[in-house]
């Protein structure tokens, strides 16, 4: 067990694991990015100034995940790609979801905008995620930050997340042909 990063000793697992993640607790469904840290080589050009869970979204495993980037841009940014990445407590990084997944980039005039993310089915399993959330262009960054921790819950729908922690869990298409 490591506390200020000095050794304090070893100690049952479930012991440890309980230390490290007893210090992590859910942040609020509307996160104000402007009082968090944002990473200092970026061309802050652009400003990620809050994200938010929709309003009719339980954050939920199973159920449709819908939520808000706000942003601020001071200039016009051409060819920009968002991004919010869900980690786990250790560091892990188990989903990401990119604007320009598609192959389509975002341009912005000087202004204010909200950016929704929608994914029909929340792949991810009932447990505690650190947010991050990014805006490059051209290769550079606009801008990053940490922005909280989200809890993710079981859904009313859900039979399988409790098969233990499984990060992502994607929809997926089977088939079964006999041999």
């Amino acid at each position: 067990l490591l506390t200020s990063g000095k050794t304090e000793g070893i100690g049952r697992v479930e012991a440890v694991i309980g230390a490290y993640l007893g210090k992590m607790t859910a942040s609020e469904r509307v996160l104000d990015l402007t009082k968090v840290k944002h990473d200092s080589y970026a061309l802050n050009t652009g400003r990620l100034e809050r994200l938010s869970i929709d309003e009719g979204c339980s954050l939920a495993y199973g159920e449709p995940l819908s939520f808000h980037l706000d942003l601020t841009c001071d200039s016009a940014i051409s060819g920009a790609m968002l991004g919010v990445g869900f980690d786990t407590a250790e560091g892990y990084r188990v989903m990401t979801l990119d604007s320009d997944v598609s192959g389509k980039a975002l341009n912005f005039s000087k202004g204010k905008y909200r950016v929704t993310f929608t994914v029909p089915r929340n792949p991810l399993s009932p447990g505690l995620y650190n947010i991050s959330c990014a805006m490059f262009s051209g290769g550079a960054i606009v801008d990053s930050c940490a922005a909280g921790v989200w809890e993710v819950v079981t859904g009313q729908s859900d039979v399988i997340s409790n098969r233990g922690f499984g990060g992502c869990r994607l929809a997926f298409e089977t088939e079964v042909l006999a041999l």
